[in-house]
């Protein structure tokens, strides 16, 4: 069931969706502290390498970790990770 214009539908009829409750949290809450830590030795200027090296983990681990923090920041490179990391001091 969901709520549709005040009352409850169900089902709900084609084309129409329910969308579930969401809360506007910040980015700095819905980035986990490994993909905070890998953000931060981004924003320090270190390579991929240097991240898995520096976390004890595996390079594919660190990409995988990035691809995360790209999708919940909502940017598509590393530098628009950096400058949003920067200036809305996440790290």
């Amino acid at each position: 069931m969901c709520m549709a214009e005040g009352r409850l539908r169900h089902p709900p009829s084609p084309g129409r969706f329910c969308r579930p409750f969401q809360k506007n949290i910040p980015d700095t809450e819905l980035l986990t502290d490994t993909e905070l830590q890998v953000l931060q030795q981004l924003v320090i200027g270190n390579s991929y390498k240097q991240i898995a090296d520096v976390l004890s983990i595996g390079i594919e681990t660190v990409r995988t970790h990035i691809k995360h923090i790209y999708a919940k920041l909502h940017v598509r490179s590393m530098s628009q990770a950096v400058a949003k990391a920067i200036n809305q001091k996440i790290v």
